[in-house]
């Protein structure tokens, strides 16, 4: 990212990423009471490994995703649902101006959940997923890898960023069902490094919980390089997505 939008970011005014009001220089997480206590947190009826909101009148607490695909990956918890305030505030972070701070606070909150959920478990390093050399010159910036730096910070866990690798660009993602989703991003990621994860216990770090199908293949080729285990935090989560 350049020294301008470093700047930018570094003096950005302190208002509440989800609403934009102003809030007190001292204030540490960028958001306002009112926002605090209206969020569409991810706290209903969810998935045990996942963590996509359910249906409430289903007896299921399995979604029909994670019951028919394998998991390579532990578990997966997301702060909130992406809706509202919430994917508005995303979008802000990706798209608009802000990145840094928007992305600071969100890993914040993000940290709060990953102690609150996996208080047991102990990370040997966190990791983000990383975006083709292609998607990073158009954007200037990863924003899962901005979010991850926080959540690294607030927890006192390394954050290694040379581990994980996407050296091929894909179609996107969105629009796609989610068998289309599993195909399309098969054999994108590559492990570098692999000494340092064998055996390891990882926080991977991503900004939006859809099908999965991303952190699914993050967590295979990690599994597959000797990882011990591999257990996941989104900020938000979509509603079950076919």
């Amino acid at each position: 990212m350049n020294i301008k939008k470093i700047l930018a970011n570094t003096f950005s005014p302190p208002v509440c990423i989800f609403c934009g009001k102003a809030l007190s220089f001292t204030s540490d997480y960028y958001v306002c009471n009112d926002c605090a206590l209206t969020l569409p947190y991810n706290d209903g009826k969810r998935c045990n490994i996942c963590c996509a909101p359910l249906d409430m009148v289903s007896g299921d607490l399995c979604c029909i995703h994670c019951k028919t695909t394998k998991r390579w990956f532990a578990q997966n918890v997301s702060r909130y649902v992406y809706k509202d305030k919430v994917a508005n505030a995303i979008k802000q972070m990706k798209f608009g101006k802000g990145q840094l701070w928007i992305a600071d606070a969100l890993g914040k909150f993000l940290a709060q959940t990953v102690k609150e959920n996996y208080h047991n478990v102990l990370f040997d390093v966190v990791l983000s997923v990383p975006l083709s050399k292609k998607s990073l010159r158009e954007r200037d910036f990863n924003q899962s890898e901005l979010i991850a730096n926080s959540v690294s910070a607030a927890l006192g866990v390394q954050i290694r960023r040379d581990i994980l690798i996407k050296p091929v660009e894909i179609s996107k993602q969105s629009g796609l069902n989610f068998e289309k989703r599993k195909q399309n991003i098969k054999n994108a990621f590559l492990v570098k490094n692999d000494d340092f994860i064998i055996d390891k216990t990882i926080l991977l770090v991503d900004d939006i919980y859809t099908t999965g199908a991303t952190l699914n293949e993050c967590s295979r080729v990690l599994r597959n390089a000797g990882a011990s285990c591999v257990f996941c935090a989104t900020v938000a989560s979509t509603p079950l997505y076919r």
